[in-house]
């Protein structure tokens, strides 16, 4: 199979030497390490950004997910290993990512299928809500799972959620990564298993929060995730 175009750093290095496979994986770990960084501090202004700007950053995160996939490859990892849980059989590692229109739409049918305010207390209700929502969608989480997964969410990362709203209002971004890295271990976790499993079902919770660690993958865990949800809270929830 003939490999992706990357970087221009990388083709360049390709090109004039000849790279050993493990070489050639430290040389795109390096450039993607690079990349994230870059990506740490491209953040949001005080300004809205544009559609425009913000289907960008999407894109951005897209190839950077390509990139994370094969440097894994060149590092030995399979990247197309399954893992059966509860007899169903996930990717190991899930490298997929939403476009921005996939994003929008995911968060569309969370908005249709939970009520905004329940769990939420009066007054951050709505900006709570629209983070969660983001968060949940962002993630895949299916339909009939949001209420249990906002419950146990809202208990158990209650307070780094209501620090994220505060740095979100504050369009203070940098600050605003913290809390939400915060929220997305949280998901998880084996408490959030334990504690989702009573409302859905062991099996039923084993194999979302399976799905969920998928998320965190080798070279990214998550970073670009993170960098998406930033910048789409950037744009909407104000």
């Amino acid at each position: 199979m003939p490999r992706k175009p990357q970087s221009s750093f990388v083709a360049e290095a390709l090109e004039v030497y000849d790279v050993k496979p493990e070489t050639e994986a430290k040389v795109l770990a390096a450039d993607l390490k690079k990349r994230l960084a870059d990506l740490g501090q491209l953040l949001p202004g005080k300004a809205v950004p544009s559609e425009t700007m913000v289907r960008a950053v999407f894109e951005h995160c897209g190839e950077l997910m390509e990139l994370a996939r094969e440097a894994a490859s060149r590092s030995g990892i399979d990247t197309d290993e399954k893992v059966t849980v509860e007899g169903e059989a996930i990717p190991a590692h899930d490298y997929s990512f939403k476009t921005y229109d996939q994003f929008l739409k995911a968060e569309d049918e969370i908005e249709a299928s939970v009520p905004k305010r329940e769990g939420f207390a009066a007054g951050g209700a709505d900006t709570a809500w629209t983070v969660v929502k983001k968060i949940l969608g962002a993630i895949g989480i299916p339909a009939q799972h949001v209420g249990s997964v906002k419950a146990v969410l809202q208990e158990m990362a209650g307070n780094d959620l209501a620090t994220l709203v505060r740095e979100l209002k504050a369009r203070r971004f940098s600050q605003a990564r913290a809390p939400l890295m915060k929220i997305l271990n949280v998901m998880r976790s084996k408490t959030f298993l334990s504690k989702l499993g009573k409302r859905i079902g062991a099996k039923a919770a084993g194999t979302l929060v399976a799905k969920i660690g998928a998320k965190f993958v080798p070279f990214v865990g998550w970073a670009v995730l993170a960098g998406q949800l930033i910048w789409a809270f950037s744009k909407q929830i104000f």
